[in-house]
């Protein structure tokens, strides 16, 4: 034995050495961690064998080997609590058998208990080591799309009284949603039987396939009641979950279904997908609501979500049932609706242009639900009586009166008669850097933030400089840029100063950082940074924006303005300081919350040029996507271009519009980007008086 030992310890190779380790590790888990055991993959050799048993019994472990065709597994677990007292009092009684005649009794009892203890835990590990290896059969099963051998899994699971995890019960419904109907009842069974083991503690995962089942099958009211289960268990829903609802609903022409799925959306603060708004143009168009499309694609328009290529044709489709319907509103309720396109075609997306377009659709939503299906006790409705329901409803929703509010009152020329568009014609155009469309000969436009919005944004950039403690030189600042704004250039002197040099810049600031001990005393990191520095760039940028406006504004930071006396760079300098337009920031302070504020707080009009993409800000400093609807608009980027003996810098404004969605509100015509693609679908509509013409 002693041989053995010696021949095997200490581990000789790679392998061995590892198990040691993890044997080890695993032993130091003792009374600290509780755990079942460990599964150990051993080497397919004699030696990797012998090692592991041996490992296993120097550590007082208990190891079970199994073999699986050409693999070993050895299974290890602690020894049962008193397991060291139960051999020392059994080989006591061997050695005093003429003892008292109770006495060996009572330790036989005692050892018989210890052996029941040990035969429980070994009980317990051999359950999780079925269940682990059940789990990895229905994940083969997933893989291969099998839902017969899924079910024949689940099935040993319910026998070996294994409880569901929430991953496995939401792969099995998966699967056999997918396979054919009549595995559909084995997966509410499967829900239902796990949602009663976990008292209803599941997932999201799980009620979301759930769900997409019963919308899949038509079973709307089982699905909107599954929901709310949903809720009732504190799950946070996704927009997944409410997907295949909303478009099996608008499939089914099932407009209060859909009304449920939208108010449930927004109040969960989830944003649709081109799919979803898609799916309810679709229910307006099969009614041939023109008014309902129109409110479904201007709420699309806020999103600013570019089409995806595969539902160009959903579009098509949604235009092609519009044609030829009678889809105009009547005069009076002109002014309503030109006010809400013009609050959404005008304005970026927020909270209450968003709650207005949304409920706008939802009462649209209501009025198709209730003229679906008419009373059979009242007459049959005319063309107009659904319109103006429509009307009157939207004049009773505080949407009307939020989009007056922002938009004014725009109204129609009193001379201009109510014309009916009889088809509509969606074809490919082609959208010039200008915004003007070749097809349709209109201009697209931007969409611009409001002047509150612009003071919101200044609120936030000054509460974020009070919550890191007074700040005296950002009060001055304050009262620079109202003193000699409003400006219409502002320049990231650093980030243009360092334009090219990237990787560069990081690789010194990092060795400048942190590891500055470790560094060569000959290598400077704070000197070689600055060596990448170039204000020659920064000069060019200078003229650059001059030449567009003389009121531009350079925000650096006070480092960089530690040049040599008598230098070309000090030159520089002094020439800014004497156009007044240099600001140089504070140490410990960060430079580009003063240049942003400096771009916010002179308005619209003004732009900063700077290639920081700003991700930090619009992550931490600002609600919703007004920060970035404020940097599409405003920043202008660097580039450059080579010329004699030299690289100049070139500057590239914003687009002139807005990449999404665009309703003109003189002809009725839409444009829709299409993701990926230079082209966008143009839809116009086709009056009664052009068609004959």
């Amino acid at each position: 034995g002693s041989l053995h030992d010696k021949v095997l310890s200490p581990p000789r190779c790679r392998r061995s050495r590892r198990m040691w380790s993890d044997m080890t590790a695993f032993k130091k888990m003792q009374g600290k961690k509780r755990t079942l055991g460990k599964v150990f993959e051993v080497p397919p050799s004699e030696y990797m064998r012998a090692c592991a048993q041996q490992y296993a019994e120097r550590l007082g472990l208990v190891h079970t080997t199994a073999h699986e065709g050409k693999r070993v597994r050895m299974l290890i677990t602690f020894p049962p609590h008193g397991t060291r007292k139960r051999s020392d009092s059994v080989g006591g009684s061997s050695a005093n058998d003429g003892s008292q005649p109770g006495t060996k009794h009572r330790k036989l009892s005692s050892a018989s208990t210890l052996d029941d203890d040990e035969s429980d835990a070994a009980a317990r590990v051999a359950a999780a080591h079925e269940k682990s290896r059940l789990s990895h059969q229905l994940t083969q099963c997933s893989k291969k799309q099998d839902a017969e051998g899924a079910l024949q899994v689940y099935a040993q699971m319910r026998e070996g009284s294994h409880r569901l995890l929430p991953a496995d019960c939401a792969m099995l419904i998966r699967l056999c949603a997918d396979a054919e109907p009549t595995f559909h009842e084995h997966a509410k069974a499967i829900f239902e039987a796990a949602f009663q083991d976990r008292s209803g503690a599941l997932d999201e995962p799980c009620f979301t396939m759930m769900v997409r089942l019963l919308s899949q099958r038509g079973e709307l009211s089982a699905a909107q009641e599954l929901i709310e289960r949903m809720a009732a268990a504190r799950v946070e829903p996704k927009l997944r979950t409410f997907s295949p609802f909303i478009v099996h609903a608008a499939a089914n022409d099932d407009a209060a279904s859909a009304v449920y799925a939208v108010q449930r959306i927004t109040a969960a603060g989830l944003a649709l997908g081109a799919a979803e708004f898609l799916a309810l143009a679709r229910l307006h168009a099969r009614r041939a609501n023109t008014d309902g499309v129109c409110k479904v694609l201007r709420w699309f328009a806020l999103e600013e979500i570019s089409l995806p290529k595969s539902m160009v044709g959903d579009v098509e489709e949604v235009f092609r049932l519009l044609s030829g319907a009678v889809g105009a509103l009547p005069p009076a309720s002109r002014p309503a609706l030109s006010a809400l396109s013009e609050a959404v075609s005008g304005a970026p997306t927020n909270a209450a242009a968003t709650a207005a377009a949304a409920e706008a659709v939802v009462e649209s939503l209501k009025v198709v639900a209730a003229t679906a299906q008419p009373m059979a006790t009242t007459p049959p409705q005319t063309t107009s009586q659904p319109q103006e329901a429509a009307q009157s409803a939207e004049c009773a929703s505080p949407s009307a009166a939020l989009s007056k509010d922002v938009a004014g009152d725009v109204r129609s020329p009193p001379d201009e008669p109510c014309r009916r568009p009889c088809a509509w014609a969606v074809t490919k155009t082609t959208v010039t850097n200008s915004g003007w469309s070749e097809q349709s000969r209109l201009l697209l436009g931007p969409r611009e933030l409001r002047n509150h919005e612009f003071e919101l944004l200044k609120e936030s950039l000054s509460e974020l400089f009070v919550l890191k403690g007074p700040n005296d030189e950002f009060e001055r600042f304050k009262l620079f840029v109202a003193r000699e704004g409003p400006f219409e250039l502002v320049i990231d002197g650093a980030n243009v100063g360092f334009f090219g040099h990237g990787g560069d810049v990081q690789r010194v600031m990092k060795n400048a950082g942190g590891n500055r001990r470790n560094m060569p005393p000959q290598v400077d990191g704070r000197r070689a940074r600055e060596d990448l520095f170039r204000l020659d760039l920064i000069d060019a940028a200078v003229q650059l924006a001059r030449k567009k406006s003389p009121r531009v504004l350079l925000v650096l930071h006070v480092s960089h303005a530690q040049v040599p006396r008598g230098s070309a760079a000090e030159a520089l300098f002094q020439s800014w300081k004497e156009l007044n337009l240099l600001y140089l920031t504070p140490r410990n302070q960060p430079d580009d919350l003063y240049w942003l504020y400096a771009a916010i707080a002179s308005g619209k009009r003004c732009a900063v040029i700077s290639n920081d993409e700003m991700r930090d800000h619009t992550s931490s400093l600002f609600a919703g996507r007004m920060f970035a609807h404020w940097k599409e608009r405003h920043q202008v980027h660097i580039t450059l271009s080579p010329h004699p003996h030299k690289l100049l810098p070139q500057l590239h404004f914003p687009s002139p519009f807005t990449k999404c969605a665009q309703e003109d509100l003189h002809t009725g015509t839409w444009h829709f980007p299409v993701e990926g693609e230079k082209y966008w679908l143009s839809a116009q509509p086709v009056f009664e008086g052009e068609a004959a013409r």
